[in-house]
């Protein structure tokens, strides 16, 4: 059949040179965005990290376990009710800076994230003998 004088000739294929030149474009983009990527997620992960783990404190018959835990700004401090008994945390301030409200029956628990630096003394409110210091830095 001979050919169409209707169509328009097929355009003769592109340089080697302008391919690689769009090929090394392509791949200059795609580094610039999975750099990127990889750097934004790094720095979030590290960010999650320092914040992940709480400080544990027992709370028992005899007292907290331990009786004095270190923190950093930002982190928090989680008290746990592994005694058969009700207890309710509290700091010593007259208007406290942290209270876990409500009593924690065994099982329970209660944290809180410490914003600022300093030291904070504790106690239970149902036995005031127990007592314990948050140092934050």
């Amino acid at each position: 059949m001979p050919p169409d004088s209707t169509q328009p000739a097929l355009a003769s294929p592109p340089s080697s040179k302008r391919l690689t030149a769009w090929g090394s474009l392509a791949i200059l983009i795609a580094l610039i965005v999975l750099i990127s990527f990889f750097a934004f997620y790094t720095n979030r992960s590290a960010k999650q990290l320092s914040k992940a783990a709480p400080a544990i404190v027992n709370v028992t018959a005899n007292g907290f376990s331990p009786a004095i835990v270190s923190v950093k700004v930002n982190q928090a401090v989680l008290w746990a009710n592994i005694d058969s008994q009700m207890h309710l945390v509290a700091s010593d301030n007259p208007k406290p800076v942290f209270t876990s409200k409500e009593p924690l029956k065994s099982g329970d628990s209660f944290s809180f994230v410490f914003s600022k630096a300093g030291r904070y003394a504790y106690h239970d409110n149902f036995n005031t003998s127990l007592a314990g210091i948050v140092v934050v830095q």
